[in-house]
């Protein structure tokens, strides 16, 4: 069946606009508007620590222009934009799709790897896999994988991160191909890298679960039931930008369920 256009019959989830959400805490600092700017220690006394770590985090994962075109370019005119679940957020993706020993998880857009590094630490999978398409971005999940293996991490050896685009790369292919949950922050991504995406999820064997940060344009999943009941999952673009205000329940998540026989 044809897929139709982000927006044609989806929930209204699947209709907001992302670029919006993954800026709302721009005010929060100079960091976080012009990516690599350095904290001032007045940011610092002002925001909560967890802010300031939030937006040092995306900050460290700052792209150049010519990057940022290459993957705008394959992925989509807004791919390449950054914002990345937070601890709480992922702990709440294993607890859902019980996440455990006999799986493998691949994070499609994995940024700088610490789903991959958490899901590997917490739930125990078999195998941890990180799938990215910045270099750069690549470049410090795997730098952050060598340092827990030489701080002699056990679960080090179960995890891996593949530079490619994941609907081409021979390597993601195979880690798709061979999952069983997946996670895709997939807000920013074009229409027809969903669509195609889609495909490839809906032909994985093993695959068991998939959560997205916003549902599949219509027919959404074949051969997958999409929870009645979203997902809360703390994001980077949620954090509070006043000291007295809690920390949002979390980002509304699809959930994908593969459908029994």
């Amino acid at each position: 069946m044809r897929r139709q256009p982000s927006g044609a019959g989806v929930p209204p989830l699947a209709t907001m606009r992302p670029e919006l959400l993954l800026l709302c805490a721009a005010v929060a600092s100079a960091a976080y508007i012009v990516p690599g700017a350095p904290i001032s220690e007045l940011a610092r006394r002002r925001l909560p620590s967890p802010t300031c770590d939030v937006i040092e985090d995306i900050a460290a994962a700052a792209i150049d222009d010519e990057e940022k075109e290459m993957i705008n370019s394959i992925a989509g005119p807004r791919a390449a934009g950054y914002g990345e679940m937070l601890p709480q957020g992922m702990r709440a993706l294993i607890a859902r799709t019980r996440l455990g020993r006999n799986d493998t998880f691949v994070d499609v857009g994995s940024g700088t790897g610490k789903l991959v590094l958490q899901a590997a630490a917490d739930s125990g999978v078999a195998r941890s896999v990180g799938v990215e398409l910045s270099p750069t971005r690549h470049a410090l999940a795997q730098q952050a994988l060598d340092e827990r293996i030489a701080q002699g991490a056990d679960y080090a050896s179960r995890v891996a991160f593949i530079c490619g685009d994941a609907i081409a790369d021979p390597a993601a292919l195979e880690a798709i191909g061979s999952s069983t949950v997946i996670f895709c922050n997939n807000l920013l991504l074009g229409d027809e890298t969903q669509a195609k995406l889609a495909q490839l999820l809906e032909e994985a064997p093993s695959l068991r679960a998939v959560v997205t940060s916003q549902p599949f344009a219509y027919p959404g999943l074949q051969g997958f039931a999409l929870g009645e009941q979203t997902l809360a999952c703390a994001m980077s673009w949620q954090v509070p930008l006043r000291q007295w205000e809690p920390m949002p329940p979390g980002y509304p998540c699809a959930v994908y369920e593969r459908r029994k026989e």
